[in-house]
């Protein structure tokens, strides 16, 4: 579980500057994921929401104080909080604190003697598997708590879908910040490269789609495993690849500088969280080769899910990536990587367009409600791909309308 949840961070941190505050917030000990909450914290509002971090945990100090000293202090975690470090109430005089003692998950009002700085700083464990919310209450205005760190049980696996699905909260910023980054972008280009543009920017869409939808309950419905998510970003990868190979030719323009770098930067990042180091959109393959990829992979799927439904007729599917195959392999082998060159293109328009492929697009167009929502993503990102390699191998692949997908 614990690595698990190191692996789900490690990708929540991957993006941009958020990486290094990650690393430096959030450590592991043997027993529990300890947040050091003077880097995790701005309190934007007085709250600190940990979300960000992939940790369904919030804390609300009053309108005294700043920072991470408060008056008063709520905390509130949907993983159980095994312990807390913090400062004793001070009104900033030196050797001037209070402390009291806590009731369960409540730090009574401090009363009694004052102690010293030295003495100041406590702990408090609250035993296994630990408490789901904490109260810290000064008995008098400017009187502050200041608190420094928890203890999150990481034993109690409650916090794992609420974690993952938080750090979804990552890459909507980062593909927000992309798209936006791309809206001056479009008139600067070649209108040749303009459909492979459109194509990352639909696939930057659809992945703030996913990431914004909630449940009736307002809760955000996918994690930054779920399969969907994952597609999405494999897509977004493919065509930064293809578009980072074209616009070569524009990095010397200045005021285009910024949008390539967001577009390169959100590629590796994803491609590293990932581990697409390799292999699939990774960095020793050509984005043609890439895109066959996708069209591959995309074949094996929709073949898998027609053997559900109880077909026995798969020659179509096996003589399309027989011819991708091949073609993959010239693709690889050849030094520009240059798909027009190759006969093999040929021979995959004549399959792809000739009657028994399109027929059976149309079946799975139409297939029934109990298989839609399984084959109508994976149809779709084949259509992207076959897009992308319709322009760069100048091929006239018949490419049915991706808006009628998954439409009665």
């Amino acid at each position: 579980m614990k690595k698990l949840f190191i692996t789900a961070l490690a990708l929540t941190a991957s993006f941009g500057s958020f990486a290094q505050v990650a690393d430096d917030a959030i450590s592991f000990a043997d027993d529990s994921i300890v947040v050091d909450l003077n880097k995790a914290c701005t309190f934007v509002g007085r709250v600190c929401d940990l979300s960000s971090f992939g940790l369904a945990v919030k804390i609300t100090g009053s309108a005294a104080g700043a920072g991470t000293w408060s008056q008063n202090f709520s905390i509130t975690s949907e993983i159980p909080i095994k312990k807390i470090d913090y400062v004793c109430a001070n009104n900033g005089s030196a050797g001037d604190y209070y402390c009291g003692a806590w009731a369960g998950s409540l730090l009574n009002p401090p009363s009694g003697t004052y102690v010293s700085s030295s003495s100041a700083t406590k702990s408090n464990s609250f035993g296994e598997p630990g408490v789901t919310s904490l109260t810290m209450t000064s008995p008098y205005n400017g009187y502050n708590f200041k608190i420094n760190k928890l203890y999150l049980n990481n034993g109690v696996p409650t916090f794992l879908n609420a974690g993952l699905t938080s750090a979804t909260s990552i890459l909507r910023a980062s593909y927000r910040g992309v798209q936006r980054n791309l809206e001056n972008f479009r008139v600067e280009i070649a209108r040749s490269h303009r459909g492979h543009l459109d194509r990352f920017s639909e696939a930057l869409r659809e992945g703030i789609a996913l990431a914004d939808t909630k449940n009736p309950q307002g809760k955000y419905v996918y994690s930054i495993v779920d399969w969907r998510v994952q597609e999405n970003a494999r897509l977004i990868v493919v065509f930064g690849t293809v578009l980072n190979e074209l616009l070569a030719d524009y990095d010397d323009v200045t005021r285009l500088k910024n949008s390539i770098t967001a577009m390169r930067t959100l590629v590796d990042q994803l491609r590293d969280a990932y581990g697409w180091e390799r292999g699939l959109a990774g960095t020793v393959s050509k984005a043609s080769s890439s895109l066959i990829e996708v069209v591959r992979l995309e074949l094996q799927e929709l073949a898998s899910i027609k053997m559900a439904m109880g077909s026995t007729d798969f020659q179509i599917y096996l003589d399309m990536l027989r011819v991708t195959r091949t073609l993959q392999a010239k693709v690889d082998a050849a030094r520009s990587g240059d798909m027009r060159a190759q006969r093999e293109i040929f021979d995959m328009v004549d399959l792809w367009n000739g009657k028994l492929w399109q027929d059976e697009m149309g079946r799975l167009m139409n297939a029934g409600p109990d298989f839609k929502n399984l084959v109508i993503p994976k149809l779709s990102m084949l259509l992207y791909a076959i897009e992308s390699i319709a322009d760069l191998s100048e091929q006239n692949f018949i490419i049915p309308d991706r808006a009628t997908l998954g439409k009665p």
